[in-house]
């Protein structure tokens, strides 16, 4: 199972100032990536869009993201789901066009179980793998 470096990125909305709480590290590990999915206030998130139009949200990608790369941004959707913007290149292709292997969709209204599958076959597959299962 490969394992490539994992950019891992979040923002969450403090109620009390107003602004966003920010958390960044490269090199995450699954393990670390899951404590944090976990503890990420994701119905504070929700009620956050709806006061103030805007909300946090999590980021996990791997590779490169002019090249080969995998990645998912994670967000409220409602008070018991989450939404992922999902976005898997395999292979580049010539000029850019012509034979590239790419996967961009959006999986909405999702359990926190099934975003963590989500989440663990990002750590788990390939580029390749990750763009014939969820083509």
């Amino acid at each position: 199972m490969p394992l490539s470096p994992v950019t891992f990125y979040y923002n969450y909305t403090n109620f009390e100032t107003k602004s966003y709480e920010d958390y960044n590290e490269e090199g995450a590990s699954y393990k670390t990536v899951m404590e944090h999915f976990d503890k990420y206030p994701w119905e504070k998130e929700f009620f956050a869009l709806e006061e103030f139009d805007e909300s946090g949200g999590m980021y996990v990608g791997k590779g490169d993201t002019s090249n080969v790369y995998g990645a998912l941004n994670l967000y409220s959707y409602d008070k018991n789901t989450i939404s992922i913007a999902f976005d898997v290149r395999a292979k580049k292709g010539f000029l850019g066009l012509f034979g590239k292997k790419k996967v961009s969709k959006d999986i909405s209204d999702i359990s926190y179980s099934e975003a963590k599958i989500v989440i663990r076959d990002l750590f788990e597959l390939t580029e390749d793998q990750l763009c014939n299962k969820y083509a």
